[in-house]
């Protein structure tokens, strides 16, 4: 199903924009790249990276199909350095997401186990208080 609509898109594409087709191709390199890299099942890596290379080519490609495929449109746009920074650049953005969301998990998750173990500790404090050090002993006698 998924081929399928890949397909579809792809010739619409190819249909809307002729050879500004090349544009799209040359501009979703990067997300090109990591559906290749991502072997994870859910392609996690690959939605991130494709969704923020889209953000980036949506105003061009908007300008584009607003021309109706005109050829100096499309020679202006990738002619442009500022384009094929902003396209890049964006996916750049959707590969430090990847990058940097997987320490910022690890330091929620780390924060919040430490003060779930203070809070432990300090309930095993007020038992010793209560009861003795023997609650602390594995080998006590119930």
């Amino acid at each position: 199903m998924v081929k399928l609509m890949v397909n579809i898109i792809g010739a619409l594409l190819l249909v809307l924009l002729q050879i500004g087709f090349l544009f799209v191709l040359l501009g979703m390199l990067p997300s090109i790249v990591a559906r290749f890299v991502d072997h994870s099942p859910q392609r996690t890596v690959f939605k991130t990276v494709f969704a923020s290379n889209l953000a980036g080519m949506v105003p061009f490609l908007t300008t584009m199909i607003m021309r109706h495929g005109d050829s100096a449109t499309l020679q202006s746009i990738m002619m442009n350095p500022t384009s094929w920074l902003v396209v890049y650049a964006c996916a750049a953005a959707g590969w430090m997401l990847v990058w940097i969301c997987q320490y910022m998990a690890y330091l929620w998750i780390s924060i919040t186990y430490q003060g779930e173990l203070m809070m432990l500790e300090a309930s095993q404090r007020k038992l010793i208080e209560e009861w003795g050090p023997q609650v602390k002993r594995r080998d006590a006698q119930a």
